[in-house]
């Protein structure tokens, strides 16, 4: 597909997206004054961290250790589990999230892919045994947290210095910026001994530019803690730890495409599902396009979080990422995460303009309640988020499926074609127009989540949503898919 056509169909899908969770920009009178929140318990995390048993942590153990601190399972395979109670803390610093990430034979081998579900056979190899692999501690990120200026962020850095002093009881090694992730965060890094842990405090703001109209904003201070089996023994080994964590880490080591077909599972019913996608949990961000992003490439071995996407596409906290946003930034680190972003379905302009058409075709005879043609569209710009709210999802799924039922083909013939070489694919929807299964945090508007399998015999679409446990596995069927579909994406490993 020409760059230029391609570019422009997502921008169109960016509409269907980002406007439809937008609220518009009408004069709003203020909200009422909130009364007073009540005093929240402080629940310090550093015993847990500094415990000689930590990596020694099974989801078993875990279960009864979680519950103190607010941590919920993500999902039924108990890979991760995250908690966002306000009172955590770490020494004196806030938490706004904590992840526990739990992988096979972590204890001996710290290495690997955190958040994919372990296939059977590497749990026979590595006996059985999952442990926790690493926590991450989200100090500050702007999704959760809102926006902070530079002084208030730099100050932010300089206690979380101190923190991981005290915490450690020793000094940093500067690992400098990581070229090798996401985002080119800056990074200190701490081992200790006792329980054999690395700490690694990471960074990152958009630097202002003038030239460019872009403004200050702080993105995130994270903490990660690994296992840390190696301790550096002698000034040689301390020196050449040193090197090494100044390095950065090196770039990802995505699977093979080879390796995913063999992920899919197909069974007597006719069903096929990819197995191991591990689940996020957005929150109440609107980051659904870089948390189910951070989930495909996470599948794919990339160790990578939202709020570093977040950084990467521009998300706006209150409104979310807008699709070609993200896309244009997946396409300049494509050769950083070895993947292709490939775009199924991109309807355009015209094909929006054809489908109000076939919509009132269908409307002016139908006889469900409510239902009304679309008023003329004036000009070349309009608001897709008015059009749809305005349309029935009946009516819509009759024009969609009836009138032209070719692109439903299409759309089924092409989710198989990708489930079949391992790939989950990104689907862009708009929420609201038929009703779902299972309750969602959001009830209208866009959204993107991921199909993860189908029925071709009984004609139905496998998705997921990143809103965590309870949102791993939904089913529909293919016209209902069809008629809610905005968009359909790829990232394919090179």
């Amino acid at each position: 597909m020409p760059l230029l056509r391609l570019l422009l169909a997502l921008a169109l899908l960016a509409g269907f997206l980002s406007l439809a969770i937008r609220p518009a920009h009408a004069q709003q009178p203020p909200p009422p004054a909130r009364p007073a929140a009540p005093a929240t318990n402080v629940i310090p995390l550093d015993p847990w961290l500094t415990s000689s048993a930590l990596w020694q942590t099974t989801p078993e153990t875990f279960s009864t250790q979680a519950r103190a601190f607010g941590f919920r399972w993500v999902s039924q395979t108990h890979d991760a589990a995250r908690a966002a109670y306000p009172g955590l803390r770490l020494r004196d610093l806030p938490v706004t999230e904590a992840i526990a990430r739990f992988s096979p034979g972590s204890a001996a081998v710290p290495t690997g892919s955190p958040g994919v579900a372990p296939a059977p056979a590497t749990l026979a190899a590595t006996g059985g045994q999952t442990q926790l692999s690493a926590v991450q501690i989200s100090i500050y990120n702007r999704g959760d947290a809102g926006d902070l200026d530079q002084k208030a962020f730099d100050a932010l850095v300089e206690r979380s210095k101190t923190a991981l002093n005290a915490l450690t009881a020793m000094a940093p090694l500067d690992r400098g910026a990581d070229n090798g992730s996401a985002v080119q965060s800056r990074g200190l890094v701490w081992t200790t001994s006792a329980p054999g842990s690395r700490y690694l405090l990471e960074w990152s703001a958009t630097p202002e530019n003038k030239v460019q109209g872009i403004a200050y904003r702080a993105e995130f201070i994270r903490l990660r803690v690994t296992p840390q089996r190696d301790q550096p023994k002698g000034f040689l080994a301390e020196k050449r730890a040193a090197e090494a964590a100044a390095a950065g880490a090196a770039r990802p080591a995505t699977v093979h495409a080879s390796e995913l077909p063999a992920r899919l599972t197909k069974n007597p019913d006719g069903s096929r599902q990819l197995a191991g996608i591990p689940m996020v949990d957005q929150g109440q961000k609107g980051y659904c396009v870089t948390a189910s992003t951070e989930r495909v490439l996470r599948y794919y071995g990339v160790e990578v979080d939202q709020n570093e996407l977040a950084q990467i596409a521009n998300t706006d906290t209150n409104g979310g990422t807008s699709v070609d946003a993200m896309v244009a930034a997946l396409k300049k680190l494509a050769s950083r995460f070895k993947v292709n972003v490939v775009t199924e379905i991109n309807p355009t302009y015209q094909d929006f303009l054809r489908e109000i058409d076939d919509y009132n075709r269908v409307a002016r005879y139908s006889k469900v309640p409510g239902a009304a043609p679309i008023p003329p569209q004036q000009g070349n710009i309009f608001s897709y988020e008015l059009v749809y709210n305005q349309m029935n999802g009946e009516v819509l799924r009759d024009a969609r499926t009836k009138q032209n039922p070719a692109y439903m083909t299409r759309f089924e013939k092409e989710v198989q074609s990708r489930l079949d070489r391992g790939i989950p694919l990104l689907w862009s929807v708009t929420l609201g127009l038929l009703p779902e299964g299972r309750r969602t945090p959001q009830t209208r508007g866009g959204h993107m989540r991921l199909i993860i399998g189908c029925n071709p015999q009984t004609h139905e679409i496998y998705y997921s949503d990143s809103w965590g446990l309870g949102h791993e596995f939904k089913k529909m069927p293919v016209a209902d898919a069809w008629t809610i579909t905005t968009g359909l994406f790829t990232l394919e490993p090179i």
